[in-house]
């Protein structure tokens, strides 16, 4: 093996091994400033104490809440060939960034979270359940490990004609890096009716609004706050 081999295989070995590092690193500053706006957003909702993230991605807003002095878990489906971003980008990102803020972080198979009933005094969930094959499921999960009178905060886009509709589409693809998408968006009135035929929970906040990437990129979302009831 010649001299120009051998430094190939350990530039690839450095830069698997500290591949994490050199992701966040490059990200740092975007990804953290794109989160800090939606933080800022969520952590008027939240109650002391633990908060659970379910679809962290690469972690940003799990370590903002960690940094405000939250108990932060976190929670990811395992990363998908097709979802080049997750597995290039989101998960190491995420791994290294439980290192630095103290976030306990874990994966699961999508149906069943590992965590023990009524654990959490908030749950995230946060542009996920676009993406989920059951989002009914991923919601009676959420509720399960939520104990009652915490939050449930679900932030998602909810486009309100055909430009919306597609702006967010690419817009989605694009920071996920997707091969492949079954993504799909409800208006807020289907959202409300999803969350009224879950029972055991009740509507305290909505709100919606707007944000922009690259000035020319523009996003609609809606953030709902819901409060667990007694069953």
């Amino acid at each position: 093996m010649g001299p120009i081999a051998v430094a190939l295989l350990v530039a690839f070995f450095i830069g698997y091994i500290f591949w994490g590092e050199i992701v966040e690193l490059a990200i740092r500053k975007p990804a953290f400033g794109r989160a800090q706006f939606f933080t800022d957003k969520l952590i008027q909702h939240t109650l002391p104490g633990t908060v659970l993230d379910i679809g962290t991605g690469a972690g940003h807003i799990a370590a903002l809440l960690s940094r405000t002095g939250m108990t932060v878990s976190a929670v990811d489906v395992r990363a998908h060939v097709l979802y080049v971003g997750m597995w290039l980008i989101g998960a190491p990102c995420a791994r290294r960034l439980a290192q630095t803020d103290r976030i306990e972080l874990a994966t699961y198979d999508g149906e069943h979270l590992p965590y023990k009933s009524s654990r959490f005094d908030n749950v995230t969930i946060l542009f996920v359940l676009h993406h989920a094959a059951d989002e009914m499921a991923v919601l009676k999960e959420a509720l399960r490990v939520l104990r009652v009178g915490g939050r449930l905060i679900i932030l998602e886009d909810t486009p309100e004609d055909a430009r919306q509709r597609q702006t967010n589409a690419i817009s989605d693809a694009l920071l996920n890096a997707e091969v492949h998408s079954e993504g799909r968006n409800h208006s807020k009135e289907e959202w409300r009716a999803i969350f009224d035929s879950l029972g055991a929970v009740r509507l305290v906040n909505e709100a919606s609004f707007d944000s922009s990437m690259f000035r020319y990129l523009h996003f609609y979302h809606t953030m709902f706050v819901l409060q667990k009831v007694g069953e």
